[in-house]
């Protein structure tokens, strides 16, 4: 990492809130990929629109987490090392 890093990094983001944001593409692409075949499809009546709500209560939910990790600022570097250091290499 550069020495900068401070000034590149500005935010920070959890594991929970990235497999949070991985699975809810994932849904809001699986459905996308059902409305795209709908037309070849013999669905339920309001099939359609219960997809429709779910990819945007979806999207609304990866718009909330982004919000949250704009607001999850980094501080400053606590050291002037960066990087990972073998056992034994320590100075």
């Amino acid at each position: 990492m550069p020495d900068n890093a401070g000034g590149r990094y500005i935010f920070g983001v959890t594991l929970e809130q990235v497999d949070t944001l991985n699975r809810l593409i994932d849904m809001i692409s699986a459905h996308g990929d059902v409305v795209t075949t709908s037309d070849d499809a013999e669905l339920a009546d309001h099939t359609l629109s219960l997809l429709g709500d779910a990819i945007f209560n979806d999207a609304r939910t990866v718009r909330e987490i982004i919000r949250q990790v704009e607001s999850q600022r980094l501080g400053q570097a606590r050291g002037s090392q960066t990087g990972v250091r073998n056992k034994g290499t320590e100075k």
